[in-house]
C-alpha cells in the first residue's frame, strides 16, 4: 500500500512540475517578445531546476515500482520528455540559440501531458520485460527517439530559416533564428547521436529476441520495420558524408526516417 501511495504522490508531484515547465516556456516567450536576454537566462535556469526535480521524481517512481521499468505509456513518455529537456539544456549551453526553447519546450510538454493522461500498462508480462536485454533495448531506443526528435526540431527550424532567406522576408520572428550553418550542424550532430543509440537499441533488441524466441530476427513487423528504418538512416548519414546531402535534402529524408521510427515505436 505504501508503494501505491508513493506512486500517486509522484504522479501528483509531476503534475505540479508541469507548472514549472510552463513557467519556463513563458519566460522564453517573454525573451522572444521583448528581445531581452535575461528572460531567456531565467527560463534556462528554471528549465534546469525543473529537470533536476523531474529526474529525481522519475528516480523515485522507478525505485518504488521496482524492476522492470518503462512498462507503460506513463513511464515511457515521461522518460522521453526528460531526455528532451536534457538535450535542450546541453544545446542551449553550447549553442545559445535564442529561440530554441520555443521550438523544444512545446514538444516536450506534449509528451509530458501525454504521460499524465495515460495510466494503463502495456499488455506484456513482467517476466517478458524482466529480461535484461529488454531494459537495455528500451532505454537505448527511447533515448534515440528523443535525440532524433531534437534533430527534427532543428531541421524544421532550418527549413523555416531557409524559406525566409529565399523569400527575402525580413522583420519577422524568423530573423531570430541562427544561421543555416549552425542549424544544420546541430541537426546532423543530433541525427548522428540518435543513430548511435538506435544501433545499440537494435543490437540489444536482437539479444532480447534471441533469448525469447531463439532467433535474432523474426518475421515480426516491428523488427523488420526497425531494421528498414536503421538501414535508411545509415544510408542517409553515409550519403550526407560522401555525397554532401546536407541542408534541405538531408532534412527531408531525415523526416521520412523519423516518421518510420514513430510507426515502429507507437503503432
Amino acid at each position: 500500500m505504501a508503494d501505491i501511495i508513493d506512486f500517486f504522490g509522484v504522479r501528483s508531484a509531476l503534475t505540479l512540475l508541469l507548472v514549472v515547465y510552463l513557467a519556463a516556456l513563458f519566460l522564453e516567450c517573454l525573451r522572444f517578445i521583448f528581445h531581452q536576454k535575461r528572460w531567456g537566462i531565467n527560463g534556462f535556469r528554471l528549465s534546469l531546476l525543473a529537470f533536476v526535480c523531474h529526474a529525481s521524481l522519475l528516480g523515485i517512481q522507478f525505485f518504488n515500482q521496482r524492476y522492470p521499468f518503462l512498462t507503460g505509456p506513463f513511464e515511457t513518455y515521461q522518460f522521453i520528455s526528460l531526455i528532451l529537456v536534457f538535450v535542450y539544456l546541453v544545446l542551449s549551453y553550447y549553442f545559445p540559440i535564442a529561440i530554441l526553447g520555443l521550438f523544444v519546450l512545446p514538444v516536450m510538454l506534449g509528451f509530458y501531458v501525454l504521460a499524465l493522461t495515460h495510466h494503463q500498462s502495456w499488455a506484456l508480462s513482467d517476466s517478458f520485460l524482466r529480461n535484461p536485454w529488454a531494459f537495455l533495448h528500451l532505454i537505448s531506443v527511447f533515448v534515440a527517439f528523443a535525440v532524433f526528435t531534437m534533430s527534427i526540431i532543428t531541421g524544421v527550424a532550418y527549413l523555416c530559416q531557409q524559406y525566409r532567406l529565399k523569400a527575402k522576408k525580413w522583420g519577422t520572428w524568423l530573423d531570430r533564428l541562427p544561421s543555416l550553418e549552425i542549424l544544420d550542424f546541430v541537426h546532423y550532430r543530433a541525427l548522428y547521436v540518435g543513430f548511435v543509440f538506435l544501433t545499440v537499441g537494435i543490437i540489444m533488441g536482437g539479444g532480447w529476441s534471441k533469448s525469447v524466441t531463439g532467433f535474432y530476427v523474426t518475421n515480426s513487423f516491428k523488427q523488420l520495420m526497425s531494421l528498414a528504418v536503421w538501414v535508411f538512416l545509415a544510408l542517409l548519414i553515409n550519403l550526407r558524408v560522401s555525397q554532401g546531402w546536407s541542408g534541405r535534402k538531408g532534412i527531408i529524408l531525415a523526416l521520412i526516417g523519423f516518421v518510420g521510427l514513430i510507426l515502429v515505436l507507437f503503432f
